[in-house]
């Protein structure tokens, strides 16, 4: 994506909404924060600084800009949490005539639950729990599939692997877990990932499987997903 598309995709709303944009702008942020750790840029974050200067406004000094810039891959390893503001709002008009939305703040998914988001850890957190591995096999005739689906669980905390040999065609997509029992697998977060029942994952019970989780990407799978409507880590039900 060159600069100019990178652009109209973070400020486009023209068939979706504000929240959607919003969304679409945390992605761009995730992806040059991606693209600067594996790119090596902070090291050559002092020679950038004119460039920025000349282009952001900002009061913040070179030295605090370094403290930040030093801990970027850190932030990566240990993931990012994306909050959206999609739910818990209501329609208002102003007297002036501005169009506007009003918090709902208390209730199931309103307001004070997205808040007190902020201050827990991230659900996938890599400093607070093991690592969770998913190996993605690809069975479509896409093989941009297993791309994009390793950026989706990537985003979620996931890790990805893209196993090398791709398998025919398939129909449906699988998901097998690989360990005694669902006990922090995440199994609510990765079926919604691959638009699954938490009831479709097949415990395999095999402790010796060099992953977490198998993936088979059959041709129902759709990597589109509609992040303002993720799963919460309290939803336990299907």
């Amino acid at each position: 994506m060159d600069g100019d598309t990178a652009l109209w995709y973070a400020r486009s709303r023209r068939t979706t909404s504000d929240f959607d944009r919003g969304r679409r702008q945390q992605q761009i942020l995730q992806a040059m924060l991606n693209e600067g750790v594996d790119l090596g840029l902070v090291s050559q974050f002092p020679a950038l600084w004119n460039t920025y200067r000349d282009n952001v406004d900002t009061d913040m000094d070179i030295g605090r800009a370094l403290q930040l810039a030093a801990l970027a891959p850190t932030i990566r390893e240990n993931g990012v949490q994306h909050l959206y503001l999609a739910r818990g709002v209501q329609s208002w008009t102003t007297p002036e005539g501005a169009q506007v939305q009003l918090p709902i703040w208390e209730g199931k998914g309103n307001m004070q639950e997205t808040f007190s988001r902020l201050f827990r850890v991230p659900t996938l957190n890599k400093a607070t729990r093991r690592p969770v591995f998913v190996e993605i096999v690809n069975a479509t005739d896409n093989p941009d599939l297993a791309l994009l689906a390793a950026d989706n669980l990537a985003w979620y905390g996931f890790i990805p692997i893209i196993a090398e040999d791709a398998l025919q065609p398939d129909s449906g997509t699988q998901l097998q877990y690989f360990h005694p029992n669902f006990k922090e697998s995440y199994d609510w977060l990765i079926s919604w990932i691959f638009g699954l029942r938490r009831s479709q994952i097949e415990l395999a019970e095999d402790d010796d499987f060099a992953y977490d989780y198998r993936v088979i990407l059959g041709e129902d799978y759709d990597p589109c997903l509609n992040k303002l409507n993720q799963p919460q880590e309290f939803i336990d039900s299907d």
